[in-house]
């Protein structure tokens, strides 16, 4: 991941927020509440993509695409209708993709941090902190997996609102993630503490050992 982690945060707020995943499902009726829509949603979405992690490309394609379906309509003396429409539907995959790869991503990497956690005692930091970081975890990973099943082809554009299921993952994800790093600071110490810990007695059995064999032989 690589973060300004204040400014991922004003990100992260306004997605949680302010987000409509509802206005992404309504097809505007002429460029200027396309392009509006845009600004105050995608626009925030793709930066965060572009904030947390290294590739964003599947999401500049179809920005790229849905631009160069505006500059024909804008051209376009006739079947200017079709090409706002072409043009909403990249919007729509622009939408949909970074739901996705926020949900792909996350997921991969809370996993990872639930199952390295499972060892150490955090009790002294926060009573619940396992039992909550793991049922976030699986709030978003259910949510995750029934957006995936609802999902049918061309975005379901004509079935019901696939961007309530994926943004209803995503959202809890991004708690989750904001959940971990509020508590951040205080589990590394209790993984450092538990480290040494275990470092010392190992020594000590290591040292208890190795007496023991020396004996065998005075």
């Amino acid at each position: 991941m690589r973060q300004n982690t204040e400014h991922v945060r004003q990100l992260e707020d306004f997605l949680i927020k302010s987000y409509r995943p509802a206005i992404i499902n309504c097809e505007p009726k002429t460029e200027r509440e396309l392009l509006s829509i845009y600004q105050t949603h995608t626009v925030p979405l793709y930066e965060y993509i572009c904030c947390m992690y290294s590739f964003a490309f599947p999401i500049s394609n179809e920005i790229r695409a849905m631009l160069g379906h505006l500059s024909e309509y804008r051209s376009s003396k006739i079947s200017k209708r079709e090409e706002l429409h072409n043009v909403y539907g990249h919007f729509r995959r622009a939408n949909l993709d970074a739901l996705k790869i926020i949900c792909d991503e996350l997921d991969r990497s809370l996993l990872i941090i639930l199952q390295k956690q499972y060892s150490y005692d955090y009790r002294n930091v926060y009573v619940n902190y396992l039992k909550e970081y793991s049922g976030m975890y699986f709030m978003a990973k259910n949510a995750y997996l029934e957006a995936q099943e609802k999902e049918c082809v061309g975005s379901d554009r004509n079935t019901h609102n696939i961007f309530e299921f994926y943004y209803s993952a995503a959202k809890q994800y991004i708690l989750l993630k904001q959940f971990y790093e509020k508590h951040k600071k205080e589990t590394q110490r209790i993984k450092r503490s538990t480290t040494i810990k275990k470092g010392i007695c190992w020594c000590c059995s290591v040292f208890g050992i190795v007496v023991a064999i020396l004996q065998l032989f005075i």
